[in-house]
């Protein structure tokens, strides 16, 4: 889903890191993919690479006391991983799981991060790119308290849907859109029942998009 919030005269991750490397400034930077399922970042381990993700998507679980995890984001094509780390700003490295297949651009820290951090065009580019990240979040938020769970579960749907199949955990989904199993299942059963998506295994296929968007609100 396109960030509200996008400015098409920002200089986007993948630009900027391009524009680095077309100057020679930064070295062993280098493409890396990772199956469906796999992390690309761990808790457990530290991480010392920033990534963009040039194909697929992901997602950014925060652990808690208690032992369970929660979704923090949706991570799509274009965006930064560990750019956080970068700033030495975060800790624990947080779960970073591959939705699908994907493929990343790998920048290590080792060799490049003194570059970066003293690359002014660099850093005016992430804190766009933080910034409205923060908007993203803020809006969500917004959402959960304004609009009814039909409009926000159909956003999510597109948002993470693949070829049609939208394959998301209700537990998972239920925790991240902040509303009761239950309810989450109700909706669903509403979508089905309109014909909107239907169920094909333990996923969901979409077989009506032009009605699922104008439920999301997107027309």
């Amino acid at each position: 889903m396109k960030n509200n919030h996008e400015d098409s005269s920002t200089t986007s991750p993948l630009q900027t890191i391009r524009a680095l490397q077309s100057n020679k400034k930064l070295t062993n930077v280098h493409v890396k993919d990772f199956e469906r399922g796999t992390f690309i970042t761990h808790l457990a381990k530290p991480n010392n690479n920033l990534y963009i993700l040039l194909k697929g998507s992901a997602k950014i679980y925060k652990h808690h006391e208690n032992g369970k995890r929660a979704i923090l984001h949706f991570i799509q094509e274009g965006e930064y991983i560990g750019e956080l780390g970068l700033l030495s700003v975060e800790t624990q490295t947080k779960d970073v799981v591959a939705q699908r297949q994907c493929s990343c651009l790998v920048i290590p820290f080792e060799s490049n991060k003194d570059v970066l951090m003293n690359d002014i065009l660099f850093l005016k580019s992430l804190s766009t790119y933080l910034a409205q990240k923060l908007l993203s979040r803020t809006d969500r938020l917004s959402e959960e308290l304004n609009y009814p769970l039909i409009k926000r579960f159909s956003r999510f749907i597109l948002t993470t849907e693949h070829e049609n199949l939208y394959e998301e955990k209700h537990v998972e989904v239920a925790e991240y859109l902040n509303v009761s199993y239950r309810h989450l299942l109700y909706t669903l059963q509403q979508l089905c029942a309109k014909g909107i998506v239907v169920k094909e295994g333990s996923n969901y296929r979409i077989l009506n998009r032009k009605q699922l968007m104008k439920l999301a609100d997107y027309f």
